[in-house]
């Protein structure tokens, strides 16, 4: 039996947002008359081919918020982002915790902390 674990879209109204803006409509909502598993390859394809590239430097807030969103949605494992990124557990996670209380605005380095101060959002 497995366990139940919210996608996504389930955990925060700010993170599904952050997904409709990086990764698009789901794939059941795009046209197209592929079979659902080669439909599905595609997408993981086409999804990390939209990934940054592992040589990124300097970190816009939607490109966390693309990583967070790879490592929730499975697309990348946890350990995999961190090494494809050289990030630390720590700093992925702290993305995760911004992306979930702010948003995607949460994730900017320059505004950093008046998010750490605010209380979280509500919603």
């Amino acid at each position: 039996m497995t366990p139940n674990v919210p996608t996504v879209a389930e955990r925060s109204p700010l993170a599904r947002e952050a997904v409709d803006l990086v990764v698009g409509p789901p794939a059941a909502q795009r046209s197209g008359s592929a079979s659902p598993p080669l439909m599905a390859e595609r997408d993981k394809d086409h999804l990390i081919s939209c990934l940054p590239p592992p040589e990124t430097k300097r970190w816009s807030s939607r490109r966390k918020a693309a990583v967070v969103v790879a490592t929730r949605s499975g697309l990348l494992s946890r350990h995999d982002a961190c090494k494809r990124y050289m990030l630390s557990l720590e700093e992925l996670a702290s993305w995760e915790r911004a992306l979930d209380q702010n948003g995607i605005p949460g994730l900017r380095a320059t505004r950093l902390q008046i998010y750490r101060d605010v209380p979280p959002r509500k919603r």
